[in-house]
């Protein structure tokens, strides 16, 4: 019985901890105070802190540091994987998480373009800057070096498509991010690209979005991230049906331009 009162009792401690933390008592990366001084606080053992504190790092709201200390994680609360896409076969899970953009990413276009600061157009002016360079870097290296390029290519992906969810100034959007990022952006870069030999190509896209964002067309930023969403999904479905599967490897020559958008299909 004293077992399930110590735990008990260590589950409402990690609440008042959470709830200070919610309520911005301890701010992202902060260190908390020590075991000692937080049981005295709370006027329970170093035990039970212990304790509260491995379930706050279990939620993924704490992160221990040997030899540093306890700290707030970057967005508590949110697990690197919390709904358990890495387990879904990988041609599966591209081809909905296609759908799921297609429907997501255009209203954040949209969002973006009309909430967007201009620090935050400044950084994405720079990563589209940085995409252009790297892919005339891609045109010019060597074979051994072309994934070099690919990684650092995803890397610039992935905080383009942060970026413009945080252009939304909305909470929710901003949390599914990692979603979208840690899946589609490392999965379809480094698969899809790479077993098609693909020349970058998605600058011009990125570049066109980000255009639009700056100007503060909320139409056309929606129409260009609905026609980005339809390109990859069609691509995909090229790419994992059984005749080109069967295929042996090679490049695919550029598809023609969408009527709607104007972008590759």
């Amino acid at each position: 019985m004293a077992g399930s009162g110590v735990t008990l009792l260590s589950h409402g401690i990690a609440n008042k901890l959470k709830l200070k933390i919610i309520k911005g008592g301890w701010r992202v990366n902060e260190q908390l105070p020590n075991e000692q001084l937080l049981a005295e606080q709370l006027k329970v053992s170093r035990t039970t802190i212990r304790e509260a504190v491995k379930i706050l790092v279990s939620k993924n709201v704490l992160r221990i540091e040997r030899g540093r200390g306890t700290f707030v994680v970057n967005t508590p609360g949110l697990a690197d994987d919390p709904l358990g896409l890495e387990f879904v076969p990988e041609g599966t899970l591209l081809k909905h998480l296609c759908e799921y953009r297609l429907l997501l990413e255009p209203c954040a276009s949209r969002l973006a373009a009309e909430r967007a600061t201009r620090t935050q157009l400044a950084e994405m002016g720079r990563i589209v800057a940085a995409m252009e360079a790297l892919e005339e870097e891609y045109s010019a290296a060597g074979e051994n070096d072309r994934d070099r390029v690919l990684d650092r290519f995803a890397g610039l992906d992935a905080k383009f498509h942060s970026l413009l969810y945080a252009m939304t100034q909305n909470t929710v959007f901003q949390r599914l991010s990692p979603i979208v990022n840690n899946t589609v952006i490392e999965n379809y870069t480094t698969g899809l690209y790479r077993r098609r030999e693909q020349k970058l190509r998605f600058h011009d896209t990125h570049q066109a979005l980000f255009r639009a964002i700056q100007a503060r067309d909320s139409g056309l930023a929606f129409r260009l991230a609905h026609g980005q969403m339809q390109t990859m999904r069609k691509e995909l479905i090229r790419e994992t049906s059984p005749i080109v599967s069967a295929r042996k490897p090679g490049r695919i020559s550029p598809a023609a331009p969408d009527r709607e958008t104007g972008l590759p299909a």
